[in-house]
Order: C-alpha cells, then sequence, then structure tokens
C-alpha cells in the first residue's frame, strides 16, 4: 500500500477558535481563512443585563454585514407561546428577559461565492420556564467572509457565558 499525502491530510480539517468570554455588547472572531466552507458558531451560558435581542452577524476584511439579512426566528416558550420574528439585521435569537440564560449551536454554511446560510438550533431556561428558538435565513456578502460576531441590539451587555467557533475548511485543494 503506498502512503500519499492525501492519506496523511484530512481535506475537512476542523480548526477551534480560542473559546472568548461575552462581555460588553459583542464578540467577535477574526482572520477565518477564505477556504472556509462551514463554520459552527458556539454559545454556552449567555445572559444580558436586559431584554436587548442577539444577532450573530458575518462580516469581511470592511467590517461586519449590518443590513441584508433574510433571517426568520420561531420563538417556543411552553405551554403555548409562539412568536415569529423576520430581522434584516442578523441572525436574531430574541433574549426577552435578564432573567434568560440560553444555549445555541450555529451552523452557518457557504452556498457559494460570497452567499451563506444560517440555521440556529438554541434554547435556554427562565427560572423554571423552558424556551427555545429556530432560526434560518441567508446573507450575501460584499467580499470573503473573514469573521462572524455575536452583537446585542441596544446597550444591554453580556453579563455570562462563553463562545466560540470551529470551521471546516478544504486545505488541500482551497475551495
Amino acid at each position: 500500500m503506498a502512503i500519499t499525502l492525501s492519506s496523511l491530510v484530512n481535506p475537512n480539517q476542523l480548526t477551534s477558535g480560542t473559546q472568548q468570554t461575552l462581555t460588553g455588547t459583542a464578540v467577535g472572531f477574526t482572520g477565518i481563512p477564505s477556504t472556509v466552507k462551514q463554520i459552527q458558531f458556539l454559545i454556552n451560558g449567555v445572559s444580558l443585563t436586559g431584554a436587548d435581542d442577539v444577532y450573530i452577524q458575518l462580516g469581511t476584511s470592511g467590517g461586519y454585514a449590518t443590513t441584508g439579512y433574510i433571517s426568520k426566528t420561531i420563538a417556543l416558550q411552553p405551554p403555548s407561546t409562539i412568536n415569529f420574528t423576520v430581522t434584516s439585521v442578523g441572525f436574531n435569537m430574541p433574549s426577552g428577559s435578564a432573567a434568560n440564560v440560553w444555549y445555541a449551536i450555529v451552523n452557518i454554511i457557504n452556498i457559494s461565492g460570497n452567499n451563506w446560510v444560517c440555521s440556529i438550533n438554541s434554547g435556554g431556561t427562565n427560572g423554571t420556564a423552558l424556551f427555545s428558538w429556530l432560526v434560518n435565513g441567508s446573507v450575501s456578502l460584499g467580499g470573503v467572509l473573514d469573521r462572524v460576531r455575536i452583537i446585542t441590539s441596544g446597550t444591554n451587555t453580556f453579563d455570562a457565558g462563553t463562545a466560540n467557533i470551529v470551521y471546516q475548511q478544504n486545505i488541500v485543494t482551497g475551495k
């Protein structure tokens, strides 16, 4: 059996960012390679000082895209509360209350060129009440993605939680 370079290197390598504590109104990850095709943004134990919404925004070397998103959110809180939200400023997760603590896996996938789709599965607690958000959407960037961030919709700040990214790229072909 011959050993080749392709048998030693996984062409779809996963790379982890550096976990960050959520503070202030925004926390971002920059320096994402241009060959990335899929990103998972992992959010753990997040809380805000108020009821601002939270957005995931993508960006290029020119900065973060703050418009042009098609983001649809379904918020569920048993036994009977269902809310629908459509936004264009980012992929939306409605915080709702300073008492909420939540968790999320954000999947961001390159469809073609600078076009990205996003799917978020998140949920958490407010005391003994449970809630969940399902988010789907897309955005077309004006250049190559190299950053992603979590940001509040107003002046409320993060008072708990961590975030990290894991991304996948094709390191053999660069495509």
